[in-house]
């Protein structure tokens, strides 16, 4: 069927408007969130206090929903233990199942070195939201740090189902598939990366933290994986 001119009508029109003001100069609820959240995610803080105290101000805002903006701009302030009391004030409030404030929870756990409940929260967070790819990567990291391979490549797998072109995918896939004993998987990727030292790097940290605990069959399979993974070429 041939759609009949104009087809662009007066109500159409309007609605294109109100989304780029919105986005623009941002004063419905959920596009003030927005506009905050991609803000703090730039690193414009100063920039992001001007809708902040609009926000706040917001009658039609839960208290709950208040205290979760306001852990965000901790959290970007590097301010992990108080952002982190206000995550948990806000699902508290909003309830277990807020995904904001739950995947809040989980970035401060995982700053404040909590790595077991950090895991747990952004778990749940990723069975609520699963195709989450920031998410989907923070936790395959902290299965690395546990020495979970295999459970982290699982996750990068899904992440790259998302985003296979994501600027954090290919570097938590290369340190997945060595610790996950795929050195073949894990060498392809290397030979096309310009530098191996932030690998290598990081492989080496978790075989000297293994040591440490006296996990010394795990550390010494991860030099292992790690000197079989590098191409020869390299």
């Amino acid at each position: 069927n041939v759609i009949s001119k104009p087809f662009l009508t007066d109500d159409f029109v309007l609605a294109i408007r109100w989304t780029v003001l919105q986005e623009k100069f941002p004063t419905d609820v959920r596009s003030m969130e927005r506009k905050l959240l991609k803000l703090l995610q730039a690193g414009k803080i100063d920039d992001a206090l001007g809708i902040k105290k609009a926000y706040l101000s917001n009658e039609n805002v839960p208290v709950g929903q208040k205290k979760y903006i306001e852990g965000e701009f901790l959290y970007y302030q590097k301010q992990f233990a108080e952002a982190k009391v206000l995550a948990m004030e806000s699902i508290r409030l909003m309830g277990k199942n807020s995904l904001g404030p739950l995947n809040l929870l989980g970035k401060c756990l995982l700053q404040l070195r909590d790595f077991n409940s950090s895991i747990q929260v952004l778990d749940q967070a990723r069975k609520i939201s699963p195709d989450n790819i920031e998410r989907l990567l923070n936790v395959a990291e902290l299965r690395l740090i546990r020495n979970e391979g295999k459970e982290a490549l699982s996750l990068v797998d899904q992440a790259k189902g998302v985003d296979a072109n994501h600027e954090r995918v290919k570097g938590i896939e290369v340190r997945a598939a060595i610790a996950a004993s795929e050195t073949r998987r894990a060498c392809a990727l290397m030979a096309d990366m310009e530098s191996l030292s932030e690998v290598v790097g990081y492989m080496n940290n978790r075989a000297v933290a293994l040591s440490r605990v006296q996990r010394y069959p795990e550390a010494v399979e991860l030099y292992k994986n790690c000197l079989a993974a590098i191409p020869e070429t390299r």
